[in-house]
């Protein structure tokens, strides 16, 4: 019966492709399908429904693991970027960090639920030092400090201001490998 061998040609197919899904990767299958007549067919599909939500779950697993990752190495960078010595200042170049207020008060943070890494700095003078502009002087109302842009944030998400960008994909793919085949 014509029908019945294609059948039988796609379940060898699919069974030949978990066998190599098992060569490659680290999922193991607790045990080998042989398909010898087609009612072994539900046993196959079965087995490959907990297969393939196996694999879901090891990949939303590794998602979320290799954003939190993500996240983690992006703060670093950041951090990196504030104690650069290439920033403009009204006498030359240093660093951002004075009392190191603004670095500590930075967050990198993933949240699985919207699937998004947020970045926060909650220093008050966090917006003038990255933006630049203009502040009142504390002694005389009459009086104007020029604060130069030093956007330490944007040069890290696009580079910049001798910041490299930062390598969201590189990072993300090393993690996620490294956790799908654990």
């Amino acid at each position: 019966m014509k029908g019945h061998k294609e059948v039988s040609k796609g379940l060898k197919d699919l069974i030949r492709n978990f066998e190599d899904l098992e060569k490659i990767g680290s999922i193991k299958k607790s045990a080998r399908i042989r398909v010898k007549s087609k009612n072994n067919a539900k046993v196959l599909l079965r087995e490959y429904a907990k297969f393939s939500e196996n694999i879901f779950k090891k990949v939303k697993e590794s998602h979320a693991y290799a954003m939190g990752q993500v996240a983690i190495k992006l703060k670093k960078a950041l951090d990196d970027a504030l104690l650069s010595q290439g920033w403009n200042w009204i006498d030359g170049t240093r660093d951002i960090v004075s009392s190191g207020d603004l670095m500590e008060s930075g967050r990198v943070e993933y949240d699985e639920a919207s699937d998004q890494i947020s970045i926060q700095y909650d220093n008050d003078y966090a917006g003038i030092v990255h933006y630049g502009g203009y502040i009142k002087s504390g002694y005389n109302a009459n009086v104007q400090i020029f604060y130069p842009a030093r956007p330490w944030i944007d040069s890290v998400l696009e580079g910049g201001n001798g910041i490299q960008a930062f390598d969201f994909g590189g990072e993300y793919e090393k993690a996620f490998t490294r956790f799908f085949e654990s």
